[in-house]
């Protein structure tokens, strides 16, 4: 280094501006450590600037990246979209918030447990994770009874868990099914069935014999076509129907020392055979049920080994703070899945279910709608807790305002407008699915202005979501430009807020193709004849064989898959830090609060310092991250891209570049539920010479640009990435 002064002066203002523009960051070396510098080529010093350490012989290159950084746009930009979720930082400090703070615990299973778990099959892994798991930290939702029979699970021969668990999963088993051990040995030859059954029968968690009518009826229903003819032809009976008859004891005296004919020919007929034993198999479906939320069957099917590193599980609070809390959420969910069923079959039906659920919601809430209103937030500092974001999915009360949400659409369209209107109200005034809000206020200031032509109150709603904090960027776009039209409408003089959309144009590109005759009628897809003389193919797939033609770019279909993707590759490793609250199981799928804004706020020291890493490498450097992060955590690329067209995720990242892959992180990683749609259609490559990298949205003729897409261009335009508009018009 020529002259350390120059540097250090050079660092000394671009901290002053720093401050200037309100950023609080603190120096790591006191300006006293630069004066004394003793000028020796292998000393470290920490930049002051970003922070980051580097020898003394490279300091004065590095400080000019950093001070050309600290005045470029694109960090004015990464600054306000990281600050929006920063300023969450400091709810817990506000006056009204609650300052109790519950002992947080870690939970974690034994070494000798996770030993046992890891052998054995799929189906054994799944239910014995949920029993140990129970026993040891969710004992609070179950009765001693069930806790017996939980305990005696576990000391069950590792064979009889085995079939137990194999039985549990079958269809029919949860409603008492019989099963004939003469099949289950011929389909479970891993073990002895035989004494495996005899021991889970001396538990209580089997039963070999028919103790009511009901048995009886069951196993008449697992006789076969064949034997139902063969034992009325023994018995003297001419139909099945008869035979139900004389096994329901209608046709003969009987009393509970006597068993009829034909229920004593069934029994030789059918058994031995095994059914569950009620008692038991309630013991174990609460055990499930308590983690079935968490996606633990979606992970263990997967193929996740319990003897792989498990997250830390560091939990203040339980999900279901008591049994009645957890059959609450079960209910709730059962009836959601109802609703999604009858959605496509009678809608109707879908409408009466929705009635319940909001009957049941406003019960739960036990509030009037005038309190309610009181009661309604419009900003993240008045949440007193922010773990709602995202625990609100497996609560109740989060439950039936899902229903009620999909419900809108159906109501509206069967002329139920003011059913729409209610419920909407109803969301909106108990700060329920705080992160739909902006739709919302959408739909409903939609009903109100087209189908009820109460254009006033329409303009209210819009004035409403105008100030508040939770309508995000492409929802808030919307609304104020319906704002502005309704007040030109009523003709009122209002100071509306400035519009929030990028006054940035995108590029576009029209390109001209055959569609073919008769497609895009009702709404569908335009189809058309490709440029390989290849009938009725997309309008993205068209647009793939011109960039490639004409333009020399290799590229894929991909959309959300994209950012998806970039997301994984980059912050895979933090999905699984020990944040409280975020794994409530070991073999949880993701944290509960992914793709959250919380998912920034519990990491947003570990993010900076890695967005801060990333915006400081050169292209060679970020292939080069990109390689070794891909093969150290083992990320399946081709999970995201499509078989015949594998992305080289090395050559995308180099073509973004440090600034335009840091603009995309910081907008996926504050907000990924939100912003992983919108992204464009095509990804596009070439890795000839330097690499280069394109994002194209297609556009066919019957179809616009939505508020989120726009506003994606206009943020990758503005961090410096090539994109572009593709209009494909018919020839």
């Amino acid at each position: 280094m020529a002259d350390i002064r120059t540097a250090f002066q050079r660092a000394k203002q671009a901290a002053e501006l720093q401050n200037d523009r309100g950023e609080q960051r603190q120096l790591l070396v006191e300006q006293q450590q630069w004066r004394n510098y003793n000028g020796a080529p292998n000393t470290v010093v920490a930049c002051p600037v970003c922070s980051e350490l580097r020898f003394a012989s490279s300091i004065e290159s590095h400080l000019t990246v950093c001070l050309e950084r600290a005045v470029s746009p694109g960090d004015d930009a990464l600054q306000v979209t990281l600050d929006r979720c920063t300023r969450r930082l400091n709810c817990s400090t506000e006056p009204h918030m609650s300052q109790v703070t519950n002992t947080v615990t870690n939970r974690a299973l034994e070494h000798s447990v996770l030993r046992t778990l890891t052998k054995g099959p799929y189906t054994y892994r799944l239910l014995a994770l949920s029993v140990h798991w129970c026993l040891q930290f969710e004992r609070h939702l179950f009765s001693a009874a069930e806790l017996d029979y939980l305990s005696a699970f576990v000391s069950l021969a590792t064979a009889s868990q085995w079939l137990y668990s194999w039985l549990f999963f079958r269809k029919g088993f949860s409603t008492g099914r019989w099963f004939r051990a003469c099949s289950l040995q011929t389909r479970y030859r891993e073990v002895d069935v035989a004494k495996a059954s005899r021991e889970l029968i001396q538990h209580g968690f089997l039963k070999d014999r028919p103790a009511c009518t009901d048995d009886y009826f069951r196993l008449l229903k697992s006789l076969t076509q064949a034997e139902v003819t063969t034992l009325c032809r023994d018995l003297g009976l001419q139909s099945a129907c008869m035979l139900k008859t004389c096994v329901a004891g209608a046709l003969f005296q009987t009393n509970k020392q006597k068993i009829t004919p034909a229920r004593r020919k069934l029994e030789e007929t059918i058994l031995p055979a095994v059914c569950s034993c009620p008692e038991a198999l309630q013991a174990l479906l609460a055990a499930w049920a308590a983690l079935a939320p968490l996606g633990l069957e979606n992970m263990l099917r997967d193929g996740l080994e319990l003897k792989d590193p498990l997250p830390p599980c560091l939990v203040e609070r339980p999900l279901f703070s008591s049994r009645s809390a957890l059959e609450a959420f079960q209910s709730a969910r059962e009836l959601e899945q109802s609703f999604e069923q009858m959605l496509g079959t009678s809608e109707p039906a879908a409408l009466e279910i929705s009635m319940t659920a909001e009957q049941r919601l406003r019960e739960a809430l036990k509030t009037s709608d005038e309190a309610l209103i009181a009661t309604r937030v419009t900003r993240y500092d008045q949440l007193c807790d922010l773990q709602r974001l995202y625990r609100e999915p497996y609560t109740t009360v989060g439950v039936l305002a899902n229903i009620l949400w999909h419900s809108v659409s159906v109501a509206e369209s069967h002329g139920h407008y003011l059913d729409s209107v209610r419920r909407l109200e109803l969301l909106l005034n108990a700060n329920l699915c705080l992160r739909r809000r902006g739709k919302f206020y959408d739909r409903l200031s939609l009903i109100l202005a087209q189908r009820l032509a109460d254009r006033a109150g329409a303009f209210r709603v819009c004035l409403d979501s105008l100030s508040d904090a939770f309508v995000r960027d492409a929802e808030r776009s919307v609304l104020w430009k319906r704002a502005s039209r309704l007040c030109r409408e009523l003709g009122v003089d209002v100071r509306l807020p400035n519009d929030p959309a990028l006054s940035i144009p995108i590029p576009e590109r029209v390109l001209r193709g055959r569609a073919l005759p008769g497609s895009g009628r009702r709404g569908g897809s335009v189809k058309f004849a490709g440029l390989d003389n290849t009938l009725a193919i997309t309008v993205e797939n068209l647009a793939l064989q011109f960039y490639e033609a004409e333009l020399g770019y290799t590229g894929a279909h991909l959309e959300g898959r994209t950012f998806e993707a970039l997301f994984f590759i980059f912050f895979e490793d933090m999905l699984r830090l020990p944040v409280v609250d975020a794994f409530h199981v070991p073999c949880q799928a993701q944290p509960l609060d992914f793709g959250t804004e919380m998912f920034y706020v519990n990491r947003a020291d570990n993010i900076r310092k890695r967005l801060l890493e990333l915006s400081m490498l050169s292209e060679s450097e970020l292939s080069q991250w990109t390689r070794e992060q891909l093969q150290r955590s083992a990320i399946e690329s081709r999970r995201w891209t499509p078989t015949q067209a594998p992305v080289p995720w090395d050559v995308i990242v180099a073509g973004l570049g440090a600034q335009g892959l840091v603009q995309i992180l910081t907008r996926l990683v504050t907000d990924l539920y939100y912003w992983r749609s919108g992204a464009p259609d095509l990804l596009l490559w070439r890795s000839s010479g330097k690499s280069s990298c394109k994002l194209v949205e297609v556009k066919s003729t019957n179809d616009t640009l939505a508020p989120k897409q726009r506003r994606w261009l206009q943020e990758l335009i503005a961090a410096g990435i090539d994109v572009e508009l593709c209009l494909v018009r018919n020839h």
